[in-house]
């Protein structure tokens, strides 16, 4: 076989030199391992760090619009019954009385089926 082939077909009894490149450059590179995976560790941390205080920052905002529109419900429902309270009817005779209206004795009604009619300039 020749070396080129020798160097590209693994066997099963025996194993390149290859096969332990990686564990050989880890011990040899301890330092620079464990400074790759401190400092990923720090950046996981710090992104967790964010991210709780982002969907804090969330629920603050949630809360402070629920109060908004509980204040704002509270509000129409009394807009709505001041409305009621002007059209009743108990508030409209009242009015009436100070304003000075009287009932009106006879009440002259217009025939409107009698054709258009318009003003004349």
């Amino acid at each position: 076989m020749s070396p080129f082939a020798q160097t590209s077909f693994v066997s099963h009894t025996s194993r390149p030199f290859r096969v332990n490149a990686i564990p050989l450059w880890i011990t040899t590179n301890v330092t620079r391992v464990n400074m790759v995976t401190f400092a990923v560790l720090i950046i996981v941390c710090l992104a967790y760090i964010v991210q709780v205080n982002n969907t804090a920052s969330k629920g603050y905002q949630i809360r402070d619009l629920e109060n908004t529109i509980h204040h704002l419900t509270v509000a129409n429902q009394q807009s709505e019954l001041e409305i009621r309270e002007a059209q009743s009817l108990n508030t409209i005779q009242r009015s009436v009385k100070m304003i000075g209206m009287v009932p009106a004795e006879q009440a002259v009604y217009v025939d409107a089926r009698g054709g258009s009619v318009a003003f004349a300039q």
